[in-house]
């Protein structure tokens, strides 16, 4: 598929059309891609590469179901199937009758908008927790995948004369950037604003682990501020926010006469101003 802006697509167009093609018949990524391309009379143009977070969403909302087998053309593909949830899912956001072509059917993909599924993100139900503990099978099978769909598509090119240098070039170009696309895929299953925390710790670490000459003015710098301003605050502590260290120090008193701090008061006034204090206190 070229890559070309698709100004008419709704948000999720792609995912029905995936399911309108396996609503035809079970196929592998390649074959979908060669039938989108077929059926929708170019109105999707698009990397190769982007039908791939799109089957994992599906795959995730349990509207598809997928499994490794062995194509006619005896070569190893993940087959796609629709389920029983993503055929009533299809028929929900694009009403069809029998009278209703084919044809139309497709175009109804693109002019109709999505309703909205008060328990999905973007018209599809998600299920997060069941599927935490299966990622390494999910992201070994997707990159297998793309993998086998780049061969395919090359040696469909060398097929019709292309050389196999040229072909898988073309091959690569066509999928578009595999590295972004493979993560996108990824993001699908993992939990974002966390996971993304925790790799951005791991990449600092990774950095600080590279330039130990950087690392250790760092923390040399980090460690010489985190004592600094303990010892201030230790200051301020002692001198102002802590309490007098004497019995009952909020019973304490200046002693001021016509307004003014005297700089001495002799014993006798001392005595009667306690006198005059001591009933407020009691």
């Amino acid at each position: 598929m070229t890559k070309m802006a698709s100004r008419d697509l709704f948000p999720g167009a792609l995912e029905m059309m995936i399911l309108e093609s396996l609503r035809r018949q079970p196929a592998h990524g390649y074959a979908l891609v060669q039938h989108i391309q077929q059926r929708s009379n170019n109105l999707l143009q698009v990397e190769e590469g982007s039908l791939y977070p799109a089957l994992q969403r599906l795959l995730k909302a349990k509207l598809v179901k997928a499994e490794w087998g062995v194509s006619s053309t005896n070569r190893r593909v993940r087959t796609y199937q629709i389920t029983a949830s993503g055929l009533r899912h299809l028929e929900q956001q694009i009403p069809a009758s029998n009278a209703c072509s084919k044809a139309s059917r497709w175009s109804s993909i693109r002019a109709a908008p999505e309703q909205p599924d008060g328990d999905a993100k973007e018209g599809l139900p998600m299920n997060w927790i069941p599927n935490i503990f299966r990622r390494g099978k999910l992201y070994s099978d997707l990159s297998e995948e793309m993998r086998l769909h780049m061969e395919e598509r090359a040696e469909q090119l060398m097929r019709e004369g292309m050389s196999a240098k040229e072909a898988e070039r073309q091959a690569r170009v066509s999928f578009g950037n595999r590295t972004l696309l493979e993560e996108r895929s990824r993001e699908v299953w993992q939990w974002p604003t966390l996971e993304s925390m925790w790799a951005d710790v791991r990449l600092a670490l990774r950095q600080l682990r590279r330039s130990p000459g950087f690392t250790i003015a760092a923390i040399f710098t980090l460690a010489l501020a985190i004592g600094a301003n303990a010892l201030v605050f230790g200051v301020l502590n002692a001198l102002i926010l802590r309490p007098l260290n004497v019995p009952h120090a909020q019973s304490l008193y200046t002693i001021e006469r016509g307004g003014l701090k005297e700089q001495s008061t002799s014993y006798p006034t001392i005595s009667i101003c306690a006198i005059a204090i001591a009933p407020s206190t009691s």
